[in-house]
Order: C-alpha cells, then structure tokens, then sequence
C-alpha cells in the first residue's frame, strides 16, 4: 500500500469520526442494533469514495477469507503461516495474534491500536 494511502488510513481510524462495529464493513443506525459502526476495513472503504450503501451490503468479514492483502517477505499470505508471524495486538492486557486486521478488528482491538500497526508495516498491505 502507498504510504500516502496508509497514512490517510492511519488518520482516519484516529480521528474518532469513525465508530467501531465488527463483522460488518459498514453497520448502520437501527433501533435494534444501536449505532452506526465500520469494521478497519470499512474506514479504509469509506475514505476511498465507496458510499455507505456499497459498504453496507459487502459479505460479512466473518465469511471473508482474505487477509487485508498483508503477505510476507516471501509472498506468502499471513494467515498460512504458522510459524509465529501473526499480527500481534494487547487486548485488555493480554497478548494475543491474529490473521488479519478484519480478525483483529472483530475481537476487540481498538481503532487506535490498529491504526499503529498500519502505520509500522504499511508496507506490507
């Protein structure tokens, strides 16, 4: 990713325009489910000119099998790779890795949080 992208990105998630949902890439307002909300992927969506409408009807990230486009060195994708090299975030004090930051996303990583991961290895999405 373009480091100009990611840092537009990285902006955006921080900037606390953008509530935080999970499983969906775009949550709208509802009386039954509360408040609208993006998943990190949904910010990225939104901040690239996709309207909401678009993210809202996107397949649920729980059935998604991509990775975020994030691969290592050797051009692997991340989540085939069981040899420690997760994305690896603190939830309420506890060390924990993940395969994707849609995954990450979904069990409670923070925006913030993410936002600093994008920020050290843009390179890699």
């Amino acid at each position: 990713m373009l480091k100009s992208k990611a840092m537009k990105w990285v902006k955006a998630l921080r900037s606390g325009k953008y509530k935080q949902t999970k499983r969906m890439l775009y949550k709208p307002t509802t009386t039954e489910s509360g408040p609208e909300g993006y998943c990190c992927l949904g910010v990225l969506g939104c901040i690239s000119g996709f309207k909401n409408e678009d993210l809202e009807f996107a397949a649920l990230l729980e059935d998604r099998k991509d990775t975020c486009g994030v691969r290592w060195g050797d051009g692997s994708p991340l989540n085939l790779d069981g040899f420690g090299k997760r994305l690896k975030f603190k939830v309420k004090g506890e060390l924990k890795s993940f395969d994707s930051l849609a995954e990450a996303n979904d069990k409670g990583v923070s925006f913030k949080q993410i936002a600093s991961w994008i920020e050290k290895n843009y390179e890699l999405l």
